[in-house]
């Protein structure tokens, strides 16, 4: 299965092909994006996007569509201390970058 990265509709690569699962990730511009998930038997399990703003703040959001969950934070993906869990998972729509990044935030700031 081929997949496009929503955030610059370049293909993705195959990352990890599992018995389970398959990981494809985009890492064409790893100055302005990443983008990663996991899929099953052609359906989207869990999710990853890291968008990096001007001044170099990394902004992150995983979806565990597989768990009915996500995870939002700036900064470093190793640190987990700044994670905000929230428990349900919510619409991105990658047309719009800026209403993205806000609305992450946004959940970062509420949650």
């Amino acid at each position: 299965m081929n997949y496009t990265c929503p955030v610059c509709q370049k293909n993705m690569g195959l990352e990890a092909d599992r018995i389970k699962y398959q990981d494809y990730s985009c890492r064409n511009d790893l100055d302005t994006h990443m983008y990663i998930h996991r899929a099953k038997n052609e359906q989207i399990l869990q999710l990853k996007i890291r968008i990096t703003e001007a001044d170099g703040t990394k902004i992150c959001c995983k979806m565990y569509y597989d768990q009915c969950c996500a995870e939002v934070w700036t900064g470093n993906s190793n640190d987990k201390s700044n994670r905000v869990k929230i428990d349900q998972v919510f619409d991105i729509d990658f047309s719009d970058l800026e209403k993205l990044k806000k609305k992450i935030k946004m959940y970062m700031l509420f949650s």
